[in-house]
């Protein structure tokens, strides 16, 4: 079973590592955007980076006359309110932006993958197969005859972590929390714990849904697969538990960049894998595929996000004329 286990992970981690990444893009540094002067329809930036950057920054002057129009101090009290709300609009679309992209990245990867990926691919599959061969002595060993999802015990608490309900709430939270307080760090959390729980999650509720196997609580055999079934005693395969448990924690732990962080929160959703199975609600191959696809999904996302720019948000960066011409500020706290 252990090297079954470890040839397992070890593909996981691989197949999710390996997933298309976004392409990082040029930026500047606050240096480089502090100071521009407009000349001749165009705006010059000055600077140490000023010849590279002239193609990237330049605007017509049509655009800049806009510009200028729509700061008329006549129309100050209409600009304060547009001014609230463009940032956080902008902001929410960008997130959303990024979203899409790392959703279709995620599930169109099998068609851009190599032989190597394809390797690795093959030997999550087989390791999955061959862990159904110890689902058996899993029960005996394991579980605890008469249980449910909720005893009054210790599990309760990592059962609950790994919960539809707890991950939703989680995500929301963080993510309403860094909108709310202007933290990038955190909404940016928040994203990715969303998109880790989606990723992961479509694929889990139709493999559910589609393979109808028997839960260990029903009495019947761990090779008892019955089809499309509606029915949750019969969708045990793969453990949703399980998969949002690692999805969380996957993103978690990455992004605290935290030795103990990453013991804690692994050995977590380690906990809540195997609370399903010692409760008979799922098979031990269960539990490990569904913290297999949390888990690749989770490393996808990071993987792109770490690929990803910081953008400057639009409550940075003020125009305004000047003796000058055209200068753009760029407030660094």
């Amino acid at each position: 079973m252990m090297p079954s286990l470890f040839l397992l992970f070890r593909c996981i981690k691989r197949i999710g590592q390996r997933l298309p990444q976004a392409q990082p893009i040029q930026r500047f540094s606050s240096t480089d955007l502090r100071d521009f002067s407009l000349n001749s329809g165009t705006v010059e930036p000055s600077g140490p980076h000023a010849p590279s950057m002239m193609t990237s920054c330049r605007l017509h002057t049509a655009s800049i006359t806009l510009c200028l129009l729509l700061s008329n101090p006549s129309s100050s009290s209409a600009q304060h309110s547009a001014h609230a709300c463009r940032p956080l609009w902008n902001v929410i679309s960008r997130d959303v932006k990024h979203s899409l992209g790392d959703a279709s990245a995620f599930y169109t990867a099998p068609l851009r993958f190599d032989k190597e990926e394809w390797f690795y691919t093959a030997g999550f599959l087989a390791g999955g197969a061959l862990l159904l061969t110890s689902d058996e002595a899993g029960r005996r060993n394991l579980s605890v005859g008469g249980r449910a999802s909720s005893n009054g015990d210790f599990r309760d608490i990592p059962t609950a972590y790994g919960s539809a309900y707890f991950a939703c709430g989680l995500t929301l939270a963080t993510y309403a929390t860094g909108i709310m307080t202007e933290n990038e760090e955190l909404r940016i959390t928040g994203r990715l714990l969303g998109e880790s729980l989606i990723l992961s999650g479509m694929p889990t509720l139709l493999i559910k849904s589609a393979a109808g196997r028997s839960r260990p609580c029903t009495g019947e055999a761990s090779w008892r697969f019955r089809g499309i079934q509606w029915d949750n005693g019969f969708q045990s395969f793969p453990s949703g538990h399980a998969m949002v448990a690692f999805a969380l924690s996957t993103v978690l732990a990455e992004r605290s960049d935290n030795i103990w962080a990453r013991v804690g929160l692994y050995g977590l959703a380690s906990l809540t894998a195997l609370a399903r199975v010692r409760d008979k609600q799922h098979w031990f191959s269960d539990v490990v595929v569904g913290a297999g696809l949390g888990l690749a999904a989770g490393l996808h996302v990071i993987a792109r996000e770490e690929q990803r720019p910081s953008y400057i948000t639009d409550r940075r960066v003020i125009l305004y004329p000047s003796s000058r011409g055209l200068t753009v500020a760029y407030r660094i706290n």
